[in-house]
């Protein structure tokens, strides 16, 4: 996919207002095709969105919104949860800017129902229940997902108390067990362990205990309390990969980044995105 200059970003736009009744901007480039379908299907036709817009971060879309208040154009400017939504802040109060109710957009790719697809359609002789039972999700979400909660619940106190400490940065590799060749990685819970005492160590060196056991607890019950708790979990660096892994380790098939992520937005449910649907629809109708 071509990548534009930072720069050039926002001018795109331009070119395609003609086009479409609705500009949305988003953070993250290379994330246009699989948003665009998500809209598409969402949407279902009731108005035209032919290309998505990325500016290359949070702030930039905050700032593209603040700067596009009042103008006239049918717009809406789409953020991430991330860890700031997991600790409970809430983004500036702008008009036309939504933040998923959730760590990010590829929370919602992380679905049984388009796990299951996918893996119909690799193994090829599987029916849609047949995929659904050697899929095996409440199991996968109990035993390699909700481990990961507590951390993010740490990360998340992080990134309130000592904004340095590296945390989601370290990416899913720093809980993985040792790759072998031909074999998919699974999470190590020694080195899941290992990670959460060493991001705890060092905030609490930078602020000390009683100031994060707070911070962690107050966090650890907001998320506690979410219906669907792994929504705290960086979808994008975490929930996909692993996700990949289990269906590598299921249907026998590679599927490359892009691919994976266009697939799972072909299928994933559309219930938690209801909310988003609304938005955009105020937002298309200038209300």
């Amino acid at each position: 996919m071509l990548k534009w200059p930072a720069k050039a970003l926002e001018s795109i736009a331009t070119l395609f207002q003609p086009l479409q009744d609705i500009d949305v901007y988003v953070e993250d480039e290379g994330s246009e095709i699989f948003y665009l379908e998500l809209l598409s299907r969402l949407t279902d036709g009731e108005f035209k969105i032919v290309r998505v817009l990325p500016l290359g971060g949070r702030k930039r879309v905050i700032e593209k919104c603040q700067s596009a208040q009042g103008n006239g154009r049918p717009s809406i400017f789409i953020i991430d949860g991330d860890l700031e939504w997991v600790r409970g802040g809430s983004p500036p109060p702008l008009k036309g800017l939504y933040h998923h109710d959730a760590y990010c957009i590829e929370n919602y790719l992380f679905c049984a129902t388009a796990a299951t697809e996918l893996i119909a359609e690799s193994h090829g002789k599987l029916s849609r229940q047949q995929a659904r039972d050697l899929l095996s999700w409440d199991s996968f979400l109990s035993q390699t997902i909700t481990p990961l909660v507590e951390l993010f619940c740490v990360f998340a106190a992080a990134q309130k108390l000592a904004p340095s400490v590296p945390t989601v940065s370290r990416g899913v590799g720093a809980i993985l067990t040792p790759s072998r060749k031909g074999a998919p990685s699974q999470v190590d819970k020694d080195r899941l362990n290992q990670l959460r005492n060493e991001v705890s160590a060092e905030v609490i060196s930078a602020t000390g205990k009683e100031a994060f056991d707070a911070a962690v607890k107050e966090i650890s019950d907001r998320v506690n309390s979410l219906s669907a708790k792994h929504s705290a979990i960086s979808g994008k660096d975490f929930l996909l990969p692993l996700l990949r892994f289990r269906i590598i380790t299921l249907a026998k098939s590679q599927h490359p980044d892009d691919s994976f992520r266009f697939r799972l937005a072909k299928h994933c449910s559309l219930e938690r995105l209801t909310p988003l649907k609304s938005a955009l629809k105020s937002a298309a109708q200038k209300k």
